[in-house]
């Protein structure tokens, strides 16, 4: 198939043959350690994967991307390591646990799901620095403790698109959010901007 993570439905068009019986030659190839359950319904046939390599796998057929805390380290805004990888996706907010590692999918409105790109080199998605920024100032004006406090942050002028970030904070319907989001957003880029 040519990637590493695949489902039921999959194994089975590939192997013409139904579903139940794909099933069951993928419990018998794990039992060998020639297939990995991912969770129910979701295989690999690698097994050792980051975790960040199943997160579309998981969502699909709704896209998902990584962000948040993941993106601001691969990006190098942050330094501490998340221990969760965190994505955006149009799906429910869900915490998935896999023998892979735990990822933390949170749920954005689809006129907020946008500025991501696939790396060439990983063909991961992932949100752009300013995206990543946004969307966890974002979900910081929410209950979730995930999004309350950031690791120190280090941003180069230069590097940061500031006035972008706040154009898609002016398009928040909501008026409480989004001053809040913009106040986060100035006292962020105040302390966290280096030349």
């Amino acid at each position: 198939m040519g990637k590493p993570t695949f489902d039921i439905v999959e194994a089975a068009a590939i192997l013409k043959i139904s579903r139940t019986y794909a099933s069951q030659i993928l419990k018998r190839l794990a039992e060998k350690e020639m297939a990995f359950k991912i969770i129910r319904g979701k295989w690999s046939i690698a097994k050792d994967l980051p975790p960040e390599s199943i997160i579309e796998t998981l969502t699909y057929p709704l896209p998902s991307y990584i962000s948040f805390h993941s993106a601001l380290y691969a990006h190098g805004i942050i330094e501490q390591i998340p221990e969760i990888t965190y994505c955006a996706t149009l799906g429910r907010t869900k915490l998935i646990k896999t023998n892979f590692g735990t990822i933390s999918f949170h749920h954005l409105r689809p006129e907020l799901f946008f500025s991501y790109e696939r790396n060439l080199n990983t063909s991961l998605l992932m949100a752009t620095k300013e995206k990543a920024i946004f969307d966890y100032l974002y979900l910081s004006y929410g209950k979730s403790k995930w999004f309350k406090y950031l690791p120190e942050v280090q941003l180069k002028r230069k590097e940061i698109d500031g006035g972008l970030i706040l154009n898609w904070i002016e398009s928040i319907n909501h008026m409480q959010r989004r001053n809040f989001v913009r106040k986060k957003l100035l006292s962020l880029l105040k302390k966290a901007l280096i030349t």
